[in-house]
């Protein structure tokens, strides 16, 4: 049998390292140059706000707006897709562009019925469900009229003359009805989540002052509802929420023991059953807000809130046990004791590290995003002043790698205020312009 001598096996294996290098970069530039960087500013007589941005397989943009043709928004929405989180929002258009921000397509609606059958990936208080209808979820009064009539996103006090009712509506694929449900009094505004799991829907929100999950059958019976309280005089608000693997529920907020008192960092989880499983409260001396919270790709959980003056960022286990807490410096964060601080979101990537992004601060004004890995180390930090005000959601990871996201500015203008719109696409590296080598 015929050997190489050592000499020839060296120079074997140098060519083979360096063939592989070339490949290795030739692909690595060949995919950097795939990923396209845009922004996009609308003119605030054309579009008042975009409030939510989907993007398809095909790679094209679906933007839920505000139009300033219409006088006044028609839909109160929040969409489902974890990549965008409306909060009763309202819009009236819907915009597409494709993937160099260019637009393709625009609507804008005077029908809400009409609005809804277009919109093919599901909204806040009107989602899409798995077998292609829908479950609308209303604010009435049963006293004024036996008609449902969808009320504004408010939160009601305790001393309101109002009674609100929560009522849910379930619709086929051709928009018949096919069950409607009372659910009775609820004061906190709509549900924050409506989320369908396998036995049917999950809804989670704030029910007078506490944290309230209710879970429903597919027919709209009432399996279980659960609020978080410690005492009669506690004050809980839930902000996030997300149904688990094994069929539970977590969801995070703030809790006081009462007004006027310091928040707590507040975690939960709920079996299937409605069972308190575990609950963690963090942080005591300094205003503490949970806000936003993800699954991340090894089935823990990844926190992000305010403690204090700074952004506090967790990963826990599925038992609330801590793996890892970090503490971040650049993002606005001061608000007054009881008042919700500036929103702050975070994302799992799919490359299993983290996005977050909020309002920046200390010289670095504008919007800020931030890249975590896996262990919650900084990889790398960006601030936008292109934008003024911040966005709805989390900052989009889009199908080539890179990262969108949107806000908006304002300016003064025939005596008043307008907002104006604007979209950044940007690489993997939060760059809007690409590194010239």
């Amino acid at each position: 049998m015929r050997r190489f001598s050592g000499s020839k096996r060296k120079i074997t294996f140098i060519m083979l390292f360096v063939g592989m290098a070339l490949s290795f970069s030739f692909n690595a530039a060949e995919s950097e140059e795939k990923i396209i960087t845009w922004s996009k500013s609308f003119d605030p007589d054309d579009i008042g706000k975009i409030f939510a941005i989907h993007q398809t397989a095909e790679g094209h943009y679906i933007l839920l707006a505000h139009s300033g043709q219409v006088p006044r928004p028609i839909a109160r929405t929040f969409l489902q897709d974890r990549s965008m989180i409306l909060k009763g929002k309202l819009f009236n258009a819907i915009i597409k562009l494709d993937e160099n921000g260019q637009v393709l397509e625009k609507k804008v609606y005077n029908d809400e019925s009409q609005l809804f059958k277009d919109i093919d990936f599901g909204a806040e208080n009107v989602i899409k469900t798995r077998d292609g209808g829908r479950l609308s979820a209303y604010l009435f009064n049963p006293n004024v009229s036996d008609t449902v009539k969808q009320l504004p996103w408010i939160f009601v006090g305790e001393n309101t003359s109002y009674e609100i009712h929560l009522q849910l509506i379930k619709q086929d694929q051709k928009g018949k009805e096919e069950w409607r449900k009372d659910y009775g009094r609820i004061l906190g505004g709509i549900p924050i989540m409506i989320q369908e799991h396998n036995e049917g829907f999950y809804l989670a929100g704030n029910r007078y002052f506490n944290p309230w999950i209710m879970k429903i059958d597919n027919n709209g019976n009432k399996l279980f509802e659960y609020e978080y309280s410690k005492s009669k005089d506690d004050i809980g608000k839930l902000n996030d929420a997300k149904d688990t693997r094994d069929g539970g529920i977590i969801a995070v907020g703030t809790w006081s023991k009462s007004r006027g008192t310091p928040g707590h960092f507040m975690i939960f989880k709920l079996d299937g059953n409605g069972k308190l499983l575990w609950d963690k409260l963090i942080g005591s001396e300094e205003d503490n807000w949970a806000l936003s919270m993800d699954e991340t790709k090894d089935g823990k959980y990844i926190v992000a809130g305010v403690s204090g003056e700074d952004v506090y960022v967790i990963k826990i286990d599925g038992s609330g046990s801590l793996v890892w807490e970090n503490y971040l410096l650049g993002f606005a964060t001061h608000h007054n004791l009881g008042e919700m601080p500036p929103a702050i979101y975070i994302h799992t990537l799919k490359d299993g590290n983290y996005i977050i992004n909020g309002r920046g601060c200390c010289g670095n004004e504008g919007w800020a995003l931030m890249k975590l890995d896996g262990s919650g180390n900084l990889i790398w930090e960006k601030y936008y002043k292109q934008i003024e005000d911040t966005g709805y959601a989390p900052a989009l990871e889009t199908n080539d790698g890179g990262f969108l996201f949107w806000g908006h500015n304002y300016k003064y203008l025939r005596n008043k205020w307008i907002s104006n719109s604007i979209i950044l696409k940007l690489d993997g590296e939060g760059n809007l312009e690409k590194k010239r080598p």
